[in-house]
């Protein structure tokens, strides 16, 4: 009879199902639960968003950098033709001018055209690695928008 009993007790308990108390402590739990996946998924789309922001203004300033590159390339490149002209000049006879005075001035000449063209190359070099940084940057940015 105990054990009727016992049992009865126990189906009716399962019967009746979770208590109000219980429904609403599991509908909360599930909240949160909904809240968090929520929260996660905003807060990796911010940082999404803010990494291309970061990888645009990146590439944005490399760009700029570039065109300031090839202004100043296009300058040392006026620079050097007009050395070269001047080179030229001084190579001609001038009156009153003494054979060592030429070969100083030919010799200072070739210095400045020498400086000139090692700053065209290592403006080349510099060019060169701020493109490679740009592309690659580039390709993380495109990689991120395929996301």
């Amino acid at each position: 009879m105990k054990k009727v009993a016992l049992l009865l007790s126990t189906i009716i308990l399962f019967a009746c199902g979770p208590s109000e108390k219980e429904k609403a402590l599991q509908a909360a739990r599930e909240k949160a639960k909904q809240d968090s996946l929520i929260k996660a998924v905003q807060l990796t789309t911010q940082r999404l968003f803010e990494r291309k922001l970061l990888l645009q203004d990146s590439i944005s300033v490399i760009t700029a950098q570039l065109d300031g590159m090839k202004n100043r390339a296009m300058v040392i490149r006026a620079d050097l033709e007009a050395a070269k002209d001047k080179l030229e000049m001084i190579k001609q006879p001038q009156f009153l001018r003494t054979p060592s005075e030429r070969e100083a001035q030919i010799r200072s000449q070739n210095i400045r055209i020498s400086m000139l063209e090692n700053e065209i190359i290592e403006l080349q070099a510099t060019a060169q690695q701020a493109m490679a940084l740009r592309d690659d940057l580039q390709r993380s940015l495109n990689a991120l928008k395929n996301q």
